[in-house]
């Protein structure tokens, strides 16, 4: 309930950490505005899709984000997107400023045609559903894509690793780069279930695998 502002000026939006990603991916969309349309189904706030720059479809909050406001322990002050260190799922955020904490950002948007994202979004909702583990609870995708590689998840698909299972922490049936809690999995199932997969991947590929969350220990 803090940090949930929103101010639209002109073709920028001014977003307060707290607010809701997908909600407001959804509502842009919806005022026929273009630029947010890959977040509809990605759920976290926007503080969060900036740590760990969220993205899909091919775009991410690297590419949309101008600049960010940020509390670093004494001043609050603005930094540019491309002091960011923006890579696949990661930022400077992540990488070694842990303690900068994210107050709000700049989004790039532009009007739109209406009936074009809403089919666009229509289009792209109906796919996460046909594809992704929406039915249990998970912590959505777990591994960034390999470099050079496959997907992931087709990595561990073609291990055979679907539906394998640590005590109640699985590997989805419906796709590989989703482990899901099949009843009451501990955060030491998943921990172990994720080393597993890692282990398996780099013996069949030589890849190691890089998490996309955080494990806090």
């Amino acid at each position: 309930s803090k940090l949930n502002n929103i101010k639209l000026e002109k073709d920028e939006l001014i977003v307060e950490a707290g607010v809701n990603l997908m909600v407001l991916a959804n509502n842009m969309s919806k005022d026929g505005y273009s630029g947010l349309e890959f977040a509809c189904g990605i759920p976290g706030t926007i503080g969060g899709s900036i740590y760990g720059n969220a993205g899909c479809f091919g775009s991410s909050m690297s590419k949309v984000v101008e600049t960010i406001t940020i509390f670093d322990g004494k001043n609050v002050r603005e930094i540019k997107n491309e002091d960011m260190e923006f890579e696949d799922r990661t930022s400077i955020l992540k990488k070694t400023n842990k303690k900068w904490i994210i107050l709000s950002c700049k989004i790039k948007v532009e009007k739109g045609n209406l009936e074009e994202l809403k089919e666009l979004v229509k289009e792209r909702t109906n796919k996460r559903l046909a594809t992704q583990d929406l039915i249990h609870p998970s912590n959505g995708s777990m591994f960034r894509n390999p470099v050079g590689y496959a997907a992931a998840g087709k990595l561990i698909d073609d291990l055979g690793l679907k539906g394998y299972k640590i005590g109640d922490a699985m590997v989805s049936t419906i796709h590989a780069n989703f482990i899901v809690n099949d009843g009451h999995a501990t955060s030491e199932d998943v921990i172990k279930l994720v080393n597993k997969i890692r282990k398996d991947v780099k013996k069949a590929y030589g890849v190691d695998l890089v998490l996309e969350q955080e494990i806090i220990k």
